[in-house]
Order: C-alpha cells, then sequence, then structure tokens
C-alpha cells in the first residue's frame, strides 16, 4: 500500500495526476488491494474519463460489495456520452448478482444485445492451448 501511495503522490507532484491512462490503473490497483476510498477518490478527480475509467470504478464497486452504487456510477456513465464496453456489463452483471437485484440483471442482460450489440457468451479463462 505504501509503495501505491508513494507512486500516487510522485504523480501528483510530476503533475500529470490527471492523465487518463495513469488514474485507471490507479483506480484499479487501489481497489485490488481493497482501498475503494482511495480508489473513488482518484476516479473522482480525473478530468476526463473513458471507458475505462468508467469501468474500473464499476468493478472497484461490484468487487467490493458496494453494488448499489454501481447503478448511478453507470447511469453518470451514459449520460456522459461513454457507451459500455462488455467487461462494464460484466461489472454491471456481477453487481446485480451480489445485491439480488435479479430482474435489474436480466433487463441489463438483454439491453447488453438489444441496445448495445454485445452478444452474450461464454468465455473460457484458460488458453486454449491448455484445454486441447
Amino acid at each position: 500500500m505504501l509503495e501505491l501511495m508513494q507512486a500516487h503522490a510522485l504523480a501528483i507532484h510530476l503533475g500529470v495526476e490527471h492523465e487518463t491512462p495513469l488514474t485507471n490503473a490507479l483506480v484499479t490497483m487501489y481497489s485490488r488491494i481493497g482501498d475503494i476510498n482511495f480508489a473513488s477518490l482518484a476516479f473522482e478527480h480525473l478530468k476526463f474519463k473513458d471507458v475505462v475509467s468508467w469501468t474500473a470504478m464499476i468493478l472497484a464497486y461490484s468487487n467490493h460489495g458496494y453494488g448499489y452504487h454501481v447503478f448511478p456510477v453507470f447511469a453518470h456513465m451514459l449520460r456522459s456520452g461513454i457507451k459500455p464496453d462488455e467487461i462494464t456489463f460484466v461489472g454491471i452483471l456481477s453487481a446485480c448478482s451480489h445485491v439480488g437485484l435479479v430482474e435489474k440483471g436480466q433487463k441489463l442482460f438483454y439491453s447488453m444485445s438489444r441496445v448495445y450489440g454485445f452478444k452474450p457468451r461464454a468465455v473460457s479463462i484458460f488458453p486454449a492451448s491448455w484445454t486441447s
């Protein structure tokens, strides 16, 4: 944690803390070490959010049991004109599962193909070479 905070402090000192790719990495890293507050703070201070930014925050909330926080973030993302990608939907559907919102999850699942054109598919976590 200390090393991450030092890297973040260095980014601020160098004046690059608002660089989107760097902040996306900070949000993800803070989330992975379990500090959702720092992840949220880094996200909120980001001036230009892209789909990776929004998805990182959605996944952070979803993975740490803050499922209800995902929906306002997703709504804000859409209002900002950013279109979700397949990974965004992984976070949203996971949040629905964690908080027991089955009907909301079903509606979002169907919107994946009807509204956004994503075809639901099973994805193996193992490389093809491992299964042959």
